[in-house]
């Protein structure tokens, strides 16, 4: 058997790519089908375990269409390495539906396993969920200011103006000093 029993996706490069990468773990996810019409152990390998966790590991990939889904996940609190330092090693071989996935790779078949490499990429991306955060921000202050402003204009309506006191400056600065000692 010459040909690799898997077709990945991601296929080539596994591209880690967050704002807050290398501070939170970031994750993604590689789908992998059985392209042949028997049952494949499937294992992936990494160059770091200190950088990477690997969900399955190994298993068994059944014929067919369905995907099984392995999670690959970078690590929080690491320097983010050089995008293409790191891979992935991901192995098929045949085997029985019934077999155990780890111990077939420790026959003499599973030694002789296909395997293809799928290189890490990292990519610190801007962050737009700040951005997204700030605008709702921004327009929350600017309904507030409008509920002051309302606030404002149903407090002068109620009042009765004195005409001792109209146009007095220290009078209006201890009026908004005792409606900010209200909010």
């Amino acid at each position: 058997m010459t040909d690799f029993p898997f077709k990945l996706e991601p296929s080539d490069r596994v591209l880690f790519s967050s704002a807050t990468l290398g501070d939170v773990s970031c994750s993604v996810t590689l789908k992998v089908v059985n392209t042949t019409k028997e049952h494949q152990a499937f294992k992936i390998k990494c160059t770091s375990n200190d950088f990477f966790r690997l969900r399955p590991p190994v298993t068994i990939v059944p014929p067919g269409d369905d995907p099984i889904m392995v999670t690959i996940v970078f690590n929080a609190g690491k320097k983010i390495p050089e995008s293409g330092k790191h891979f992935f090693a991901v192995y098929g071989t045949p085997c029985k539906a019934t077999d155990n996935a780890r111990e077939t790779f420790g026959t003499e078949q599973g030694k002789k396993a296909q395997s293809k490499r799928l290189f890490a990429d990292f990519k610190m991306i801007a962050p737009e969920t700040d951005k997204k955060d700030d605008d709702k921000k921004k327009e929350e202050k600017k309904d507030d200011e409008k509920k002051e402003e309302k606030k404002d204009d149903e407090k002068k309506e109620e009042k009765p103006k004195d005409n001792k006191n109209e146009g007095n400056p220290k009078d209006e600065k201890n009026e908004e000093k005792k409606e900010e000692k209200k909010e």
